[in-house]
């Protein structure tokens, strides 16, 4: 858009995401900083994972499912994104051992702003082709929607783009008109 080339994409990106927070009506939102296409299951993505779950505290963790390598929805395949299955793999390995256990990250648990350790009490993973659990979104689908609007930079993805694929995947997994989003619901305790 606009002649943007790739050296440009993690500021545009960082303010397509604050935008999408701030529709979703976010209080907090943090950003990583990793660059499009080079994410990795690995550290440092891990330690900064296990750093933003032991700030947060959080009952409910969600993530992209590690597994998908494409979902077919319509008759449609949708590939998955290398980066959508590091980011999910590398939140798995935050959870456990690595929040919970003193012995992972133990920077993390000293000092004038030291954390503790945690464990949230469940995983539900998105981005899915084998959900066992899916949740009306009528309520809230068009925010969803806005929240997209804001990605600019992806606009050309497929045929029509992120909303379009989104309201395929909302209708694939809903019920007649009232679309829903898929998960792997993972309880830890």
């Amino acid at each position: 858009r606009g002649g943007r080339g790739l050296e440009d994409a993690p500021r545009v990106r960082k303010a397509e995401q604050g935008r999408a927070a701030g529709v979703l009506g976010a209080a907090e939102w943090s950003w990583l900083g990793h660059s499009d296409g080079a994410l990795a299951a690995g550290d440092p993505l891990r330690g900064e994972l296990v750093r933003e779950i032991r700030r947060l505290r959080p009952d409910l963790v969600l993530a992209h499912d590690p597994r998908t390598l494409w979902a077919i929805v319509g008759g449609i395949t949708h590939p998955g994104h290398s980066d959508h299955r590091a980011a999910g793999q590398a939140t798995l390995d935050a959870i456990y051992p690595r929040s919970v256990s003193p012995n992972f990250h133990p920077d993390q648990l000293a000092g004038e702003d030291a954390l503790k350790p945690w464990y949230p009490r469940e995983v539900w993973l998105f981005d899915t082709s084998q959900p066992d659990l899916r949740v009306e979104a009528e309520e809230h689908f068009e925010a969803k929607l806005a929240a997209l609007c804001e990605h600019a930079i992806q606009e050309a993805v497929g045929a029509g783009g992120l909303l379009d694929a989104a309201r395929a995947i909302g209708r694939h997994w809903g019920a007649g008109d009232r679309p829903a989003e898929a998960f792997v619901r993972l309880r830890l305790y």
